[in-house]
C-alpha cells in the first residue's frame, strides 16, 4: 500500500512544472555554453543580446501565444564575509514595492530611498546559511565587480532589507522573482551600472492559454530558435517526457521491492493454508461421515479462507493507507510538493481480488485432492 500510494500520488504535471515553467510552457534563455565560452560571461553575450525586441515581437505574434514575459539580470561578482562568487543581480520596479514589503522580514524595501542611498535587498538567506554557514545582515555592505562593456567596475551597496523566501510561494512573487538569486536592486541603480540602451534580458517566458496548440507552437518555436544563435529553449513538454521516464524507473523499483515482499507473503499464505487444511483431514473425514455434503465442506473451507482474506484486507487498508499517507506527507514536509496523496483505488481493488481468490482457490484445490479418496480410506490413514 505504501508503494502503490506513491505510484498513485505522483503529480506528473507538478513534477514537470518547476521554476518558471510553473507559470508558462516555454522558457527561452541565453545559451549556457555561449556564456561559458565568452570571456566576459553573460554580460559579453548581452552586449549583442539575441533576446531583443524583434525576437520578442516575433514570438508574441505566433498563434497560441498568450503572453511573453521578460526577465532581466546583470552578472557580477560579489564579496561578502570572505566569499567571492558570481551572482546575477535582478532589478525591481516601484510597482513591485508593495509585493516586496508584504514579505519583508526586516529593514526597508522603499524604492526611492534605496535608489538615493545606493542600497540593495537580499533574498534566499536560508540558502546562504545552508551553503556558506552564514547569512546576509541588514546594514552590512556588499562589494560588487562587473564588466560594463568597456572595463571592470566596482561599487558597494548597503543591504536595506531582507525578503522572506515565502515570496516564491506567492503566485505573483514566484513568477516575478522565481529566478532571482541573492540580490534585488532598484531598476534605476541597475541602469546606471551599464551604458544607456544595454539589454539586460537573460530569459523569456512564453505562456499559452490553450495547451491543445502546444505541439504546433513548439515546432514553430524550435524552427525559429534553430536560426537564432546563443539561445536555448526548455519546454514543459520536454520536462514532462523526462518526468514520465523517471516515473517508469521509479515504478520498476517500487514494483520490484513490492513483488519481492509479496512473493514471500504468498508463499507463506500458501504454506499456512496447506498446513492448516491437511492437519484437519480427520476433522473433515468425521464431518463427511456424519452427513456433510462435499459442496458444504468445500464452502465451509472457502468461507474460512474468505474470513482470513477479510482480516488481511482490513489490516492492509488501515495500516497500509496510514503508511502511504505518512510517506506522502513526509515528502511534502521536506519540500517536495510533486506528491499529492491519492488513495490507490485500482491497485487496492486488484489486491482485494487476489486476497479473496487465492485462499478460495487453494482451499478448493486441497478439498478436491482429499475427495479423491473415500471417507473410509481417509479415516483408516489417520488411524
Amino acid at each position: 500500500m505504501g508503494g502503490t500510494t506513491l505510484l498513485s500520488s505522483l503529480d506528473m504535471e507538478r513534477l514537470a512544472r518547476h521554476g518558471l515553467l510553473e507559470y508558462g510552457e516555454f522558457e527561452v534563455e541565453l545559451s549556457r555554453n555561449a556564456i561559458k565560452n565568452d570571456p566576459h560571461g553573460q554580460t559579453g553575450v548581452q552586449l549583442k543580446n539575441p533576446l531583443n525586441e524583434d525576437l520578442i515581437q516575433t514570438i508574441a505574434q505566433m498563434e497560441g501565444v498568450a503572453e511573453v514575459s521578460e526577465y532581466k539580470t546583470l552578472e557580477a561578482k560579489f564579496e561578502y564575509n570572505g566569499v567571492t562568487k558570481k551572482e546575477n543581480i535582478t532589478p525591481f520596479t516601484p510597482d513591485q514595492q508593495a509585493l516586496l514589503e508584504k514579505y519583508l522580514v526586516t529593514g526597508t524595501a522603499d524604492y526611492s530611498t534605496m535608489s538615493e542611498n545606493h542600497e540593495i535587498l537580499v533574498l534566499r538567506n536560508e540558502y546562504a546559511d545552508y551553503i556558506y554557514d552564514w547569512t546576509f545582515h541588514v546594514g552590512d555592505t556588499v562589494k560588487f565587480r562587473w564588466f560594463d562593456g568597456i572595463r571592470e567596475q566596482e561599487t558597494e551597496f548597503r543591504i536595506a532589507g531582507e525578503i522572506s523566501d515565502g515570496i516564491f510561494e506567492d503566485d505573483g512573487g514566484g513568477k516575478l522573482f522565481g529566478k532571482t538569486g541573492f540580490f534585488l536592486l532598484p531598476e534605476e541603480l541597475m541602469n546606471q551600472m551599464m551604458p544607456s540602451g544595454f539589454n539586460f534580458n537573460s530569459q523569456l517566458l512564453v505562456r499559452m492559454d490553450d495547451l491543445s496548440q502546444e505541439p504546433a507552437l513548439r515546432k514553430t518555436m524550435n524552427d525559429l530558435l534553430d536560426t537564432t544563435p546563443m539561445v536555448t529553449m526548455e519546454s514543459f513538454y520536454d520536462y514532462y517526457q523526462d518526468s514520465e521516464a523517471m516515473y517508469q524507473r521509479t515504478s520498476l523499483v517500487i514494483w520490484g521491492l513490492c513483488g519481492f515482499i509479496m512473493l514471500f507473503a504468498v508463499i507463506n499464505l500458501v504454506n499456512t493454508l496447506i498446513a492448516t487444511t491437511l492437519s484437519r483431514k480427520h476433522e473433515f473425514s468425521v464431518l463427511r461421515s456424519v452427513g456433510m455434503a462435499k459442496k458444504q465442506l468445500r464452502q465451509t473451507v472457502q468461507c474460512e479462507g474468505i474470513l482470513l482474506a477479510f482480516w488481511n484486507i482490513c489490516i492492509t487498508v488501515l495500516i497500509g493507507t496510514a503508511v502511504g499517507y505518512g510517506i506522502v506527507r513526509y515528502l511534502n514536509y521536506v519540500g517536495d510538493d510533486t506528491w499529492v496523496w491519492h488513495f490507490p483505488a485500482v491497485h487496492f481493488a486488484g489486491y482485494m481480488i487476489v486476497a479473496i481468490l487465492l485462499p478460495v482457490l487453494i482451499a478448493a484445490a486441497l478439498i478436491h485432492l482429499l475427495e479423491k479418496k473415500s471417507i473410509v480410506q481417509q479415516l483408516r490413514e489417520i488411524d
